[in-house]
């Protein structure tokens, strides 16, 4: 897909070329990742990874990763590789930087960005290895015509156990991770089970879980629909997003009562 192509397609769909030329490049990073084997150490994650493996209708910014049980991998060692790759295939870009920013005991940050004087192709893609395991996930199919590589996804299950401890561990609300809860739950019917839920709580360190999500519900109820609102206006289509807004009230309500299933306390919201 050529810039002429991204734009075309942008106009069809109401959205921001940026929306489309970064999800073409998270793609293009996954085909790379999948080239250099990088799947049968990690396993992809998180927001992005619910919109190009389960049909997630919002738009995404990063690439966020886990390793694979009992599996290492040295993400930092890759940016040659990656940028290479990316750069043979965005060349009407004037550049492509690929950084790292962070690399300690827990986690390895590589952010890549763009260079162009065209405001509409200045694109940055924070890629995150977080050193702790995924216990449910499988090899997918990633369509990228005509490659077509092999992504180690995590099941949906999964993803939503990262979610509920994502909202009790922010310190603010993201939209994205109201909408992403009730897209798993409410549209796709998934569950995710208490022992799962544990073994993140135990991996990510998190203390006094049943009081945060308690408190996190009662941040959700207040500012929920705001951080809702604000964030599905740049990660929809603007239809998509007309048609939804009226709805966001009953799906903050409705995720406010999700996440206390997992506190054994099922109230009224």
């Amino acid at each position: 897909m050529d810039w002429d192509e991204i734009v075309q397609k942008s106009k069809k769909m109401s959205i921001s070329p940026v929306l489309i030329l970064r999800e073409k490049m998270q793609k293009t990073v996954l085909v790379s990742l999948s080239r250099m084997d990088a799947f049968n150490h990690i396993v992809f994650q998180g927001g992005t990874a619910l919109r190009i493996f389960y049909n997630n209708p919002r738009f995404s910014e990063d690439l966020d990763f886990v390793l694979k049980d009992g599996e290492t991998f040295e993400l930092a060692s890759k940016t040659d590789e990656i940028k290479n790759y990316l750069s043979s295939e965005f060349y009407y870009l004037q550049g492509i930087r690929v950084d790292t920013q962070k690399n300690t005991r827990d986690i390895q940050r590589v952010v890549i960005s763009t260079v162009s004087e065209n405001p509409s192709q200045k694109v940055s893609i924070n890629i995150e290895l977080f050193f702790v395991s995924s216990y449910r996930n499988s090899p997918k199919i990633l369509i990228y015509p005509p490659l077509n590589p092999v992504v180690r996804v995590e099941e949906k299950e999964e993803i939503l156990a990262d979610k509920i401890i994502a909202v009790v561990l922010r310190k603010y609300l993201k939209g994205r991770d109201i909408w992403d809860i009730h897209y798993l739950t409410d549209e796709m019917n998934v569950l995710t089970s208490q022992e799962l839920l544990e073994k993140k709580i135990r991996d990510y360190g998190v203390g006094d879980f049943q009081k945060r999500i308690r408190e996190s519900r009662e941040k959700l109820l207040k500012e929920g629909v705001d951080a809702l609102d604000r964030e599905m206006k740049r990660f929809m289509p603007i239809s998509t997003y007309n048609q939804l807004k009226i709805s966001f009230e009953e799906i903050v309500k409705s995720v406010a009562l999700e996440i206390l299933k997992y506190t054994g306390k099922g109230e009224e919201v």
